[in-house]
């Protein structure tokens, strides 16, 4: 069977290399075209650089979905470091390539600018600080012979003035973005506010349309009734001297 190298190195926080023991094994058995490979413990120690190379079969040639479980301790109080998979391809390839390793959060653009901003204004003016604390300590005579380097201390004082200055400006275009964010969702939430009210006021006048309507009905009908009463008089008016006129005729 081919095996393949896996190198990886290991640190401190410090920088310092890092003495640890890596126990490796399959998760499971796989098969490939050269036969079957069943899990065993590995055992690997990095050299005094921090470095290890790990002689392995590729498991990417199985068939079975395995990978490698690499356990991670300090070889001198055995303090557990790391444990981590990984699916060795078939070729050469550096653990860190290799691990199952869980992504950071990930923040939003306008958040990493500002962060960015807040960072390099941070750094000037310690920068900054630190040069003018140069300068200031800086003997009189010695100064006098490289004036150069005052100068450039001066500059360097401006650019970070100028680089803080961004910073700021970075960090206000943010907040008015916020700020123009929230007065527009109070614009929305006004003009919901606004149809509500129209439709309200809609309502109000069809109601009061519906009144008017009435009202003239009523002094229709109010209007009418007189005449027809009127009507009905006249008619018996009229019936009653047609009688009479019969009953002078009779005569």
């Amino acid at each position: 069977m081919g095996l393949v190298k896996v190198t990886a190195r290991f640190s401190y926080q410090h920088g310092w290399p890092a003495k640890v023991r890596l126990s490796v094994k399959l998760t499971h058995p796989d098969v490939d075209s050269d036969g079957f490979y069943a899990p065993c413990e590995q055992i690997f120690e990095s050299a005094a650089n921090g470095h290890v190379v790990m002689d392995l079969w590729p498991n990417a040639r199985g068939s079975t979905g395995s990978k490698y479980r690499f356990k991670v301790t300090d070889a001198e109080h055995g303090a557990k470091l790391l444990d981590i998979e990984g699916l060795v391809p078939d070729m050469d390839c550096y653990l860190s390539d290799i691990a199952d390793m869980p992504l950071p959060a990930s923040k939003p653009i306008g958040q990493l600018a500002v962060d960015s901003a807040r960072l390099a204004a941070a750094e000037a003016t310690s920068e900054r600080d630190s040069i003018t604390r140069l300068i200031d300590d800086f003997p009189v005579s010695e100064v006098r012979l490289v004036p150069e380097a005052l100068d450039v201390g001066r500059e360097v004082i401006r650019l970070s003035s100028v680089i803080q200055g961004q910073g700021e400006k970075v960090e206000g275009y943010h907040s008015e973005v916020a700020r123009q964010e929230g007065e527009i969702r109070r614009m929305l939430s006004d003009s919901h506010g606004y149809m509500e009210r129209s439709e309200s006021a809609a309502d109000s006048v069809k109601g009061y349309i519906d009144q008017a309507k009435a009202a003239v009905d009523g002094v229709r009908n109010a209007a009418i009734a007189p005449m027809v009463v009127m009507a009905c008089s006249m008619m018996d008016v009229q019936a009653l001297m047609l009688k009479n006129d019969n009953d002078c005729e009779r005569c």
